[in-house]
């Protein structure tokens, strides 16, 4: 595996973390590991940075919306929101599950004196300055510390996120990291 000055690798826990700085899309990463939500039950907190919207092809196939939050059926043929032909929006922000759970309400914005807690679910997509890196500003420590607390009780797969300019995936497979990784910097090279 290679590390790069755009691709940034960590632990926390018995979580596994890549984050992706660049033009990237998380499109890519679904087309090209499809094993990522293949037979998993996905929690869509954000679809281009507002509560999910539902296509119509979604809601045939299982998906509701509750409490802003978009729930999946078990995806047996990967996650056909990212094979359209243009990549979709930023601001997407999703958990993989091995079986469903209930995530509470969707909370974001201005939530400075109300971290997420169990039942209350804060998107990060949405934060620009979100990042699973440590830099040298240490003014959304917070942001970090709230993410892996609600990592803690939702207990996911993985989790997906894309922001401009940075996408981030956090899973407990390592050897999934080590392959995007490496992946993404054989396209690159």
């Amino acid at each position: 595996m290679i590390e790069s000055s755009w691709i940034h690798i960590g632990l926390h826990g018995g979580y596994h973390w890549l984050e992706v700085e660049g033009a990237t899309h998380i499109s890519l990463l679904v087309r090209a590991f499809p094993e990522l939500v293949h037979d998993r039950f996905i929690a869509a907190t954000s679809f281009g940075g507002s509560i999910p919207q539902l296509s119509e092809s979604e809601q045939e196939s299982g998906w509701t919306v509750r409490n802003g939050i978009a729930y999946s059926p078990k995806l047996s043929e990967g996650f056909q929101r990212y094979y359209a032909e243009d990549p979709p929006s930023v601001f997407d922000e999703w958990y993989a599950l091995e079986s469903p759970k209930d995530l509470g309400e969707r909370v974001e914005g201005a939530v400075f004196d109300q971290p997420p807690s169990e039942g209350r679910t804060l998107v990060f997509a949405n934060w620009l300055v979100f990042r699973l890196s440590e830099g040298e500003d240490d003014s959304t420590d917070f942001l970090r510390t709230w993410f892996w607390q609600q990592m803690d009780w939702i207990r996911p797969e993985a989790f997906v996120s894309e922001a401009p300019g940075c996408w981030i995936l956090v899973t407990k497979d390592e050897d999934l990291i080590e392959r995007v990784a490496d992946y993404l910097y054989d396209i690159a090279s």
